[in-house]
């Protein structure tokens, strides 16, 4: 069979290395898979100018871009999309789960097991959203991290649960199923298939990873002890701890290593807590879990108590017994602990709990005054609820000023804060709301019942949210109408006025981190039930993100011209610089997308004023994990001009 491939003049020295691959890659493919499908043709690669990306033509694909992951992406899909195609776009992952999966097997066929596990674990992605697209005509379909990366992690782990061997089976009895072949599949029907071939009930694997949200956030306790006849018992604790998604069940492999090498044990979980005990014959050295990444998940170990505080009791001697400490007063503390562990001999208990006593507190302010300080805490939720007078006295304002200085973050929820600042307040009130707070009060009352998040936003892009629904409290009454003051930007918009229901705020001289929501957050009330957790848990990992501050470059001379500069250091390891300049005001973003054409981050969104403005990348998409090697696309972008450039990250 023939390969054409149609390049440029002037590329050829760029793309002929990677190109070459392709024969290998196809010869990788047929072994795995089954025969290419179209050998009776032919297959190739026609360039293209204008976006960086690839598409996957049947048997000619299109391709702005030589990267070798790319090649074999697109390559990939003659297999799983041209000609076994989805269904419908619910199963869109049938298509892009698989080829984004080649890449990984591309990689092991290429440069060893090493490698696809290091590869595939690039792939893992830690956050909402389902596989299944439930409503294709309002939901993203090409969502990177669902479609694509997370979607061949289902095809990962399979292989781990059904066993190599019968996982290729499965992919080859796939490919040439007569009723899917040169046609199209659900994914009820390729669970069928697997089904049949590995002799599974594989109902609760399809049900976890494809339709439902989440992943496994496990905490393993593990300890081991010498018996009488000389081997030694290895036990302990496999604990669930996620508050989105099911209860998974998954093999977890346990891996002891010994002096005579590792051992590993495999362990059926699917309880909330899940027990284990087994019998080595040679003293352990370190025990892991899930060791070389077959399980979408996060894991915390823990050969140590895990403790958390249940509640305290404060004995006054003067028999007050109001739970307040005043200043020289001489009191009983008592401390309810529950260990989440294992008993340890040894163990200094003492420094467990009063660790434990600064993890978390509930801290009300009305019985209890503020606390003395607040440097102490690393992210603040400040719940003001209905209250609409007293808000935010003189001294809290100072408390948080100082709190802000040192770099804190801030998340309020309050629907009346803002009109009590500016309404009831005085100069000092109003300039604390624009200054540290970044807002701007515009209404009291807001009429709409819906807020849109924006798009590209790290907190709300893809989000909708509604005060009118069968989950929340319905307590809304009272929602300001606010807009971003000083470098604030807005994050949530009410559907019909377009003014800002949240915005979040950057400090960039002191690194503290702002949310101003102008609603409670018990208020949410649709359109899921875990929404108000979903925008919480994004402000979270917003509050622990690294940002990409955008700086304005002095210069005496405005632009005259809609610029784009060659990023620096470029190669570059881990950051890098980008400069660019405005002529006149208006939106600009500038996001970042790898050679398939994904947007892997968006490093500015916003209004720009003119002027010469720069930006430090750090090299990681928007869930802050580190991107691998590669050439990326950087790509600046107004309402009438875009300009776009490449650039080099190596690791």
């Amino acid at each position: 069979m023939k390969l054409h491939f149609y390049v440029f003049p002037d590329h050829y020295n760029f793309v002929k290395s990677s190109y070459a691959m392709t024969k290998d890659m196809i010869h990788a493919f047929a072994s795995l898979y089954g025969e290419y499908p179209f050998v009776e043709e032919k297959y190739g690669h026609a360039e293209f100018l204008g976006w960086a990306a690839g598409m996957e033509h049947q048997t000619l694909t299109s391709l702005n871009g030589w990267g070798e992951m790319l090649v074999a992406h697109e390559l990939a899909h003659q297999w799983w999309g041209d000609m076994i195609t989805c269904d419908s776009f619910h199963h869109i992952w049938l298509n892009e789960g698989f080829a984004t999966y080649s890449e990984s097997l591309w990689r092991e066929w290429a440069y060893g097991k090493e490698d696809y596990l290091s590869y595939q674990k690039g792939k893992f992605y830690y956050g909402p959203g389902t596989i299944y697209v439930e409503d294709p005509y309002s939901e993203d379909i090409f969502n990177y991290n669902l479609s694509y990366r997370k979607a061949s992690c289902v095809l990962h782990m399979l292989r781990h649960v059904v066993g190599d061997s019968t996982f290729f089976e499965i992919l080859h009895a796939y490919y040439s199923d007569p009723e899917r072949q040169y046609g199209t599949a659900t994914t009820e029907q390729f669970r069928e298939i697997c089904e049949s071939i590995s002799g599974m009930n594989l109902e609760t694997f399809f049900q976890q990873w494809i339709y439902d949200q989440g992943y496994p956030d496990y905490r393993f306790y593990y300890s081991w002890k010498q018996l009488a006849t000389g081997q030694y018992e290895v036990y302990g604790l496999v604990k669930q701890v996620q508050t989105l998604g099911p209860i998974f069940e998954m093999p977890l492999d346990i891996t002891v290593t010994t002096s005579y090498g590792d051992t590993t044990l495999v362990l059926w979980d699917d309880e909330e807590e899940e027990p284990f005990s087994f019998i080595v014959n040679h003293e352990p050295l370190n025990i892991e879990l899930d060791k070389e990444g077959w399980v979408l998940a996060k894991v915390t170990v823990s050969d140590k108590p895990v403790l958390s505080l249940e509640n305290y009791q404060i004995n006054h001697a003067d028999g007050s017994q109001d739970n307040h400490l005043v200043a020289g007063e001489t009191v009983d503390l008592i401390v309810y602990i529950k260990n989440h562990s294992l008993e340890l001999e040894n163990v200094n208990y003492e420094d467990y709990i009063f660790k434990s006593l600064f993890n978390y507190r509930l801290w009300n302010i009305q019985s209890q005054g503020l606390p003395d300080s607040l440097w102490k805490y690393k992210i603040i939720i400040w719940h003001q609820g209905l209250q609409k007078s007293n808000t935010f006295p003189k001294e809290a304002q100072n408390k948080i000023t100082d709190y802000l200085n040192q770099g804190g973050n801030l998340l309020i929820c309050s629907q009346n804060l803002a009109y009590d600042l500016s309404v009831n307040g005085n100069t000092t009130d109003s300039l604390f709301l624009v200054n540290h707070l970044g807002v701007n009060f515009i209404a009291d009352v807001a009429n709409e019942e819906i807020a849109i998040g924006i798009v590209g936003d790290p907190i709300t892009n893809g989000l909708a949210i509604s005060f009118n629904g069968p989950y929340g409290e319905n307590n809304q009454s009272s929602r300001d109408v606010i807009n971003p003051a000083s470098s604030a930007v807005s994050i949530f918009k009410y559907i019909g006025t377009q003014n800002s229901a949240g915005t979040r705020l950057y400090h960039e001289d002191t690194g503290a981190k702002v949310v101003f929501l102008a609603f409670g957050l018990e208020g949410i009330a649709a359109p899921l039930e875990n929404s108000a957790y979903i925008l919480l848990s994004n402000i979270l990992n917003w509050f622990e993100s690294e940002i990409t501050a955008v700086k304005l470059i002095d210069d005496d001379q405005l632009p005259t011209a809609f610029k784009l500069s060659q990023n620096y250091p470029n190669p570059f390891n881990p950051t890098t610089f980008i400069r660019f300049s405005v002529p006149q005001s208006g939106m600009v973003s500038l996001d970042i997308f790898n050679l398939m054409g994904q947007k892997v981050r968006t490093l500015v969104r916003e209004e720009k004023a003119p002027g010469h403005y720069e930006v430090i990348w750090n090299g990681k998409d928007e869930n802050g994990f580190q991107l691998s090697s590669g050439i990326y696309i950087y790509q600046l972008k107004t309402d009438k001009e875009i300009i776009q450039k490449k650039m080099l990250l190596i690791r």
